[in-house]
């Protein structure tokens, strides 16, 4: 809890300095499942009094056994990787949705680039569960272990998808 002092003091500064929207990056609660309660709470701490767009990101994983209690979170979108959880687009079935869903489905973990056509199938298939005006587009977790070219190739790429996904599902 102290942590999620620390980083609530930091969000609160960067609210005061004019950030619009403060994201958290969480790569470990989907492996550690049964610390989810101890999570919320340090969840909480940390936004509390932050008004700006809030974002929380789930990397390494899927949320079964957490879906749909982390709808609950004091979150306005919540990203989840469909990389490596995959089975996030099944377990999105099991509850409707609520939030902006935060859609990682550009590898960050792997030099492979993926194809416009496969962007534009995982935008297909969250579609039916996730209106596409509540959904942003993202890697599946930071690019900071990619070569910065790699990375930027792959952000152009998602651009294209998503450019191709308005043209092709709209």
């Amino acid at each position: 809890m102290a942590y999620a002092e620390a980083l609530n003091r930091e969000g609160l500064a960067l609210q005061e300095a004019g950030a619009a929207f403060i994201q958290l990056n969480e790569p470990a609660i989907l492996r550690h499942k049964l610390d989810f309660l101890v999570f919320r709470r340090a969840i909480e701490r940390t936004l509390e009094g932050v008004n700006a767009e809030r974002a929380l990101y789930l990397y390494f994983g899927d949320v079964d056994g957490l879906y749909p209690q982390v709808l609950d979170l004091p979150v306005d979108v919540l990203g989840l990787d469909f990389v490596a959880g995959a089975r996030n687009f099944e377990v999105l079935r099991t509850a409707p949705f609520t939030r902006t869903l935060g859609l990682g489905l550009v590898d960050a973990r792997n030099t492979r680039m993926e194809s416009v056509e496969q962007i534009v199938e995982g935008l297909r298939r969250v579609q039916p569960l996730v209106p596409l005006d509540r959904v942003h587009l993202s890697p599946s977790c930071g690019l900071e272990f990619l070569p910065r070219e790699v990375a930027e190739a792959k952000l152009m790429r998602m651009v294209e998808g998503a450019h191709r996904a308005q043209e092709v599902l709209a």
